[in-house]
């Protein structure tokens, strides 16, 4: 008897070990694993970005250490946004009811153009 339930005890811990050995696997794979990586420095000088300065471009929006870095993306917008998300960046979508305000555009908020 002693041997019985032994074995039932083995089969039946197996059988949970496998349920969830395999049943964590189907889960993970529900979940988007990729990890998100977002902007944190600037595509002209390679400083933190300043999320009062930014600029939106085909409805993605990037962000600038200072207002001095905007004409400079500006001059080639879609050349730094594909350099940026070919280096896995994720470019925040710019929000609709940012569309036609141009917030951060023209403010320097204080930071030298170095």
């Amino acid at each position: 008897m002693r041997k019985m339930f032994k074995v039932f005890s083995f089969t039946a811990l197996a059988a949970l070990l496998i349920f969830f050995s395999f049943g964590s696997q189907a889960w993970a794979g529900d979940e988007k694993t990729d990890d998100v990586k977002m902007q944190t420095v600037c595509p002209i000088m390679g400083n933190p970005i300043n999320k009062e300065v930014f600029a939106d471009h085909d409805g993605k929006r990037v962000y600038f250490c200072c207002a001095g870095c905007i004409d400079k993306f500006n001059a080639d917008a879609a050349a730094f946004i594909t350099k940026m998300e070919k280096d896995g960046i994720t470019l925040a979508k710019t929000p609709e009811d940012d569309h036609d305000k141009g917030h951060g555009h023209d403010d320097d908020h204080g930071h030298d153009h170095g």
